[in-house]
């Protein structure tokens, strides 16, 4: 896999875009991931898959999820991730997405994810997502 693009981070974001191996119960193929984070929705992470330009799938699930993840095998659901699952390539990671069609297995290239995960950090700090959340001015809205 090839055409990994550094992570940017601006002030409220941070994203990657990354190669994948696509494995599902009728081959693989190759596909693209687009991973983002936004300030505005702290506690997630925005994944879009794209086979072709026709075919794209969005995901979001817990940051916290992916954090661990990279480390071991974590998900109970529809969203599961680690590294290096079953006979995985060094250096990877492996996220799986079950749907009412089948379940698909997406591998990418580990460190760049891993990268992403820590620029989240650096837009939100752990333990000040509910500050992002704008919870008092929603408060406000349904007072008024």
């Amino acid at each position: 896999m090839t055409g990994v693009s550094g992570v940017t981070e601006g002030p409220d974001s941070a994203w990657v875009s990354t190669p994948a191996l696509l494995h599902c119960t009728e081959g693989t193929t190759e596909a693209r991931v687009e991973w983002a984070y936004f300030a505005d929705t702290p506690f997630t992470i925005h994944v879009l898959v794209a086979v072709d330009p026709d075919t794209t799938v969005s995901v979001v699930f817990a940051r916290d999820l992916l954090l661990c993840g990279l480390r071991t095998r974590v998900g109970l659901g529809d969203v599961q991730l680690g590294p290096g699952l079953g006979n995985a390539r060094h250096g990877s990671l492996w996220l799986q997405l079950r749907a009412l069609r089948g379940v698909v297995v997406l591998e990418v290239p580990r460190e760049p994810v891993a990268t992403f995960a820590v620029a989240t950090y650096d837009v939100v700090a752990p333990g000040f997502e509910s500050c992002h959340l704008g919870l008092d001015a929603e408060l406000r809205s349904l007072l008024a």
